[in-house]
């Protein structure tokens, strides 16, 4: 009989389980490991007939913890602890005494804590825990993508991110807006397209899109599936991704491994997964990011080539067996498998 892992992600929306690269590769991993899993998206719906307790985010983390601890059983929490986050409230120093307490406390009473970039683990093993600390990246399913690395590029600027005002904010959306005015401004009207669902709260994009006069370069289209954001990055002159902080950065490592020449910020988990296959910009420079778009379609030869090895790093240092031997050895030293 299989045994039963309950995954845990606070969420209203549960399809994100389903679209999100990186919660899609623990459910496959779990499942490969011959665990029969449960979703649970709220507290209320945690299950009790549960052999493991795999949780996303410590946030919310410290009830399906206690519901671990009062029933002997063995809990998991992995991703991004935010050790400071640009968005007040999201990182973890900004919050109230009361919830540092508890996102503290349940680090400490978890089993394992899996972090998923050596910038957190530090923290962590630092900050909050010495021990029950483990370093695990995010990885992907590096065959999906290998037919799709090529040579021959489209002259676009292309983009990926869900679009609520926070992480719009993080993600710069509003100084890509910027740089393509910038462009323009130069008589370079490169296209920008990006992708990801745009929330109400960060409708004033469009505002700013019409503000500096780009919708002839800028295009938002909206929420896509996997096969056209592969497609994509595959084919785009330039992936572009400023940040102000990425736990690891999944996005990016999807477009290395395409040998999409990368343009982001040197910043958290960001410099473990490109090393020194990109080009870094300070996201809140609207300025820097047209120039460096200028450099890289000025010199297009170096900076593809430096995708290239960039791609042939992610295949091997990010590849699925990684993680889910990683996620194997911890389990079976808890007595869970």
């Amino acid at each position: 009989m299989k045994k039963k892992a309950c995954f845990f992600v606070h969420t209203k929306d549960p399809t994100i389980v389903d679209r999100v690269e990186f919660y899609k590769m623990d459910v496959e991993i779990l499942r490969d490991l011959g665990f029969d899993v449960q979703f649970a998206f709220s507290y209320r719906r945690i299950p009790s007939d549960i052999d493991l307790y795999f949780v996303w985010w410590w946030t919310y983390a410290i009830f399906p913890v206690l519901r671990a601890k009062f029933s002997g059983k063995k809990t998991i929490i992995t991703g991004t602890f935010n050790f400071h986050h640009h968005v007040t409230g999201a990182d973890y120093y900004s919050r109230p005494f009361y919830h540092r307490f508890l996102i503290r406390r349940s680090a400490q009473l978890v089993n394992a804590n899996v972090m998923v970039s050596r910038f957190e683990y530090g923290r962590m093993l630092d900050e909050i825990t010495s021990t029950n600390v483990f370093y695990s990246p995010h990885v992907l399913k590096v065959e999906k993508y290998l037919d799709k690395v090529r040579r021959d590029r489209q002259r676009y600027i292309f983009t990926v991110s869900w679009m609520n005002h926070s992480n719009a904010e993080r993600k710069c959306i509003p100084e890509i807006i910027r740089a393509a005015r910038i462009l323009k401004e130069r008589d370079k009207p490169f296209e920008f397209i990006i992708a990801g669902k745009i929330e109400p709260d960060a409708r004033y994009l469009l505002d700013l899109v019409e503000e500096m006069q780009v919708s002839d370069t800028v295009r938002f289209i909206g929420d896509i599936g996997e096969k056209e954001k592969i497609d994509r990055m595959s084919e785009c002159g330039i992936y572009l991704q400023p940040t102000m902080f990425e736990g690891f950065g999944v996005a990016i490592a999807e477009a290395l491994l395409c040998g999409a020449p990368t343009i982001t910020s040197r910043l958290g988990g960001v410099p473990e997964v490109t090393g020194d296959h990109c080009s870094y910009v300070d996201g809140k420079k609207p300025e820097q990011i047209a120039g460096r778009i200028e450099e890289v379609f000025g010199d297009y030869g170096t900076h593809l080539e430096l995708a290239m090895k960039g791609s042939a790093h992610i295949q091997e240092q990010f590849y699925y067996d990684r993680r889910r031997d990683d996620i194997a050895k911890i389990l079976k030293d808890l007595d869970v498998m």
